[in-house]
């Protein structure tokens, strides 16, 4: 019986701890999540792992915010919009940059990872991943990762999802598109690539071109393609682009 960790979960045989800051200590970190790897594989002892996990995360929420309260904000620094009563998330929102970079000393001892702080105006969001920025910056990862053979599978699950949704935001990824992909992936012509007139097809051409033929790729290939899909998905995930795997609920 498989077991589950809280914030954890099992990548490449490797238990990996993943966990959301809260938005106001995004600010102050410039991170929106707190990732380790558990360096084990032993489910037992990623449990034990997992709980120091916990309480590294809680001690850096903890110091980040004592931080915050001794760096007190002078009304001059927060917008006329803003009440002096605003929450510690409206104020800090709308924090200047040099306040936030004097915030993050208070981290200083705790070895974490911290990209540089990314400052938006007040309501503008940052601009998603597209599946397809993201398939290329996967595939350059893999490469380096895999050996030839291995990568030429990877290569061909790659252009299969990115022809289909290249252009969409990976956020908006959901259940329905894994049900469908995984529905079309039945389709597929096993000579699919491996001629001229087929080599470089996107999905739906590929569906296409199938359709003149009765043969269909095995059981195993769609398995194997499917699994990579999700490795390549569970990737962004680990990243910070996406909350959650949404092929990971569409049953093979």
């Amino acid at each position: 019986m498989s077991i589950t960790i809280k914030y954890a979960y099992l990548q490449h045989h490797t238990w990996m701890y993943r966990r959301h800051f809260p938005k106001d200590v995004q600010v102050i970190t410039g991170q929106q999540t707190f990732k380790q790897t558990l360096k084990t594989s032993d489910a037992k002892e990623a449990v034990t792992r997992a709980a120091s996990a916990n309480t590294k995360f809680d001690q850096i929420v903890r110091k980040a915010r004592a931080g915050a309260a001794g760096l007190a904000v002078e009304p001059a620094t927060v917008p006329d919009t803003l009440p002096l009563t605003a929450t510690p998330e409206e104020i800090w929102a709308r924090a200047s940059k040099a306040t936030a970079c004097a915030l993050r000393v208070t981290l200083a001892g705790d070895v974490v990872k911290l990209d540089p702080v990314v400052f938006l105006d007040t309501g503008v969001k940052q601009k998603a991943w597209t599946v397809g920025a993201l398939a290329k910056v996967y595939g350059r990862k893999r490469a380096k990762e895999t050996r030839p053979g291995g990568y030429k599978s990877i290569k061909y699950m790659l252009r299969l999802v990115a022809s289909k949704y290249g252009t969409l935001p990976v956020t908006r990824l959901t259940r329905e598109d894994g049900r469908w992909f995984l529905s079309a992936l039945a389709g597929l012509s096993p000579v699919i690539g491996k001629s001229y007139k087929t080599r470089g097809l996107g999905l739906v051409d590929a569906l296409i071109f199938s359709g003149s033929d009765h043969r269909r790729i095995t059981l195993t290939t769609q398995k194997r393609i499917w699994m990579q899909v999700n490795h390549f998905l569970d990737w962004a995930v680990y990243e910070g682009h996406l909350e959650a795997n949404p092929f990971k609920r569409v049953r093979f």
